[in-house]
């Protein structure tokens, strides 16, 4: 999300409140890996669109991204220089593609919300580091996130992580509080200083989603009207996920397999 669209209050959660978000999130752990196979050289996005609308139709909760500031469809994909919010519409993947998909749902009224970038194929060796540069990204992130911190150690974690790989965050978008709401507070900035901003406390439930390119660049509105792309032309990568802060731990409402995944310094394949 872009940072003028969080000016929401920061609510905190009780443990009843985090497991229901949790169940939204075991969805979407089902749901990545299931569109997996789907991520190939020839396939259209529209075909990947339907059927991860047709997985959240069976699945038995709702699609919360479809009407949310008017955009259209069940879940944002993007590809090379999309950064965000991308439209499925009539693109066909290629060999050395990236696709980030970026999904919202909702369930007995709760929201979890996660994102992943999957290759196409081989990649070439920018664009592993790219992906490398992502994952460690979010992973840093999500360490930094944890009680009696600040949201600005998420924010040197994320934007420490990225410079190690010459790679760079896009400033403008900013990880959430989610809940009831899908953009609540605190905001959660992926650059910073780390032992200042908001304290970090449990009950908080958060994303953290940054958006990490090549180079440094700007985004420019995509044709579509929805979607945000790079300045360069260079694609970006982003893994997220929704954490819950708890006074002994930070869990990850988005994925069961965090103890594994943590120590990878590449993304998993799912």
């Amino acid at each position: 999300m872009r940072i003028e669209r969080d000016r929401a209050k920061t609510t905190l959660k009780t443990r009843y409140e985090i497991e229901k978000i949790r169940q939204s999130g075991k969805v979407l752990v089902e749901l990545f890996q299931f569109v997996r196979p789907l991520m190939q050289e020839g396939e259209r996005l529209l075909n990947i669109s339907r059927a991860v609308g047709e997985f959240i139709e069976k699945a038995g909760v709702k699609p919360a991204m479809r009407g949310f500031g008017d955009y259209p469809e069940v879940c944002s994909l993007s590809v090379g220089p999309v950064a965000v919010h991308g439209l499925a519409g009539n693109t066909v993947l290629k060999e050395g593609d990236l696709v980030t998909l970026d999904v919202v749902v909702e369930h007995e009224g709760w929201h979890a919300d996660a994102a992943w970038t999957y290759g196409v194929g081989a990649l070439d060796p920018d664009l592993r580091r790219l992906l490398r540069a992502a994952w460690a990204a979010s992973v840093a992130g999500i360490e930094a996130t944890r009680a009696a911190g600040r949201i600005g150690d998420i924010g040197a974690a994320v934007q420490s992580a990225a410079d190690r790989y010459g790679c760079s965050v896009l400033e403008p978008f900013v990880g959430h509080g989610i809940g009831r709401e899908i953009h609540e507070g605190p905001t959660v900035f992926h650059t910073g200083e780390a032992g200042v901003g908001e304290p970090i406390v449990p009950g908080m439930v958060l994303t953290v989603e940054p958006v990490i390119t090549l180079e440094p660049t700007e985004v420019a509105p995509g044709k579509d009207g929805f979607s945000l792309v790079t300045e360069t032309g260079k694609p970006a990568a982003q893994f997220e996920q929704t954490l819950a802060v708890t006074a002994q731990e930070t869990m990850i409402l988005t994925s069961q397999r965090w103890k594994e995944f943590r120590n990878l310094d590449f993304p998993p394949e799912l």
